[in-house]
């Protein structure tokens, strides 16, 4: 296994761009390089977040970056520690973002494990701070 010290990994390198494309808000660039069968897995229930749950195909995985910036915004989003093993690259983040339907602030931290296949995107997987989204957007699902 490798850490971010091996900055010349193709593997790393992608997940890089992703996190870039990401942060310009480029998500058709991400979905571009995701496989057709891609599934998205944010870990959680979807009661507790619109953005929780378990997306397949690039339509669904479009539809998820829309549920995320018609909801959540993020005034920092930082990833802080790559570990890279093989085709798959787990990464240590945290975030500040604001429920747009309450204007509670999230700050959270999370995991996130990218699973590449040829060079895309097979699998995605994310934990972070369930319940403090949950209150946020309860209280969204309350008013």
């Amino acid at each position: 296994m490798t850490n971010v010290t091996n900055l010349t990994n193709p593997n790393l390198k992608f997940v890089q761009t992703l996190y870039k494309a990401f942060s310009e808000s480029r998500f058709d660039d991400i979905v571009r390089n995701c496989t057709d069968d891609v599934r998205f897995d944010v870990v959680g229930d979807p009661a507790d977040g619109p953005h929780y749950g378990v997306r397949t195909g690039k339509k669904s995985v479009g539809e998820f970056f829309d549920i995320v910036t018609a909801n959540t915004k993020f005034s920092l989003y930082e990833p802080m520690e790559y570990i890279v093993d093989g085709d798959r690259v787990v990464v240590i983040g945290r975030s500040v973002g604001k429920a747009k339907a309450t204007g509670v602030e999230l700050p959270d931290r999370w995991i996130h494990v990218f699973d590449l296949k040829a060079g895309k995107l097979a699998q995605f997987r994310e934990w972070d701070m369930s319940a403090r989204h949950a209150a946020a957007f309860r209280l969204a699902n309350a008013a």
